[in-house]
C-alpha cells in the first residue's frame, strides 16, 4: 500500500519525521515500512531521536527496528545513556 506513494514525485510526498515516527510506531508493519523507507528514498529519511524513542517502543517489532536502524545508518542512532 505505501509502495505506490513512494513511486510518487518527490516533489508530491515528503519523507518528514512524522512519516517516518509513524511507520517506527506501527505494531503491524513497521520494520517492513521502514526498511522500505530507507531502500526507497533513505536520503530523505533523518533518523533523528524521537524516531528511535518510537522504534524502541514499539512491542511488536522495535528490537528488530532498531537492529535495522543500527545496522543501516548506525552513524545517525545516538545512544544516551542519562
Amino acid at each position: 500500500m505505501i509502495t505506490p506513494l513512494l513511486d510518487l514525485k518527490r516533489d508530491n510526498f515528503s519523507v518528514t519525521e512524522e512519516v517516518v515516527k509513524a511507520a517506527a510506531g506501527n505494531e503491524r508493519s513497521g520494520k517492513e515500512v521502514i526498511a522500505l523507507l530507507l531502500d526507497q528514498r533513505g536520503d530523505e529519511v533523518k533518523i533523528t531521536e524521537e524516531v528511535v524513542k518510537t522504534a524502541a517502543g514499539n512491542r511488536s517489532s522495535g528490537k528488530e527496528m532498531i537492529e535495522l536502524l543500527l545496522d543501516q545508518r548506525g552513524n545517525e542512532v545516538k545512544i544516551d545513556c542519562s
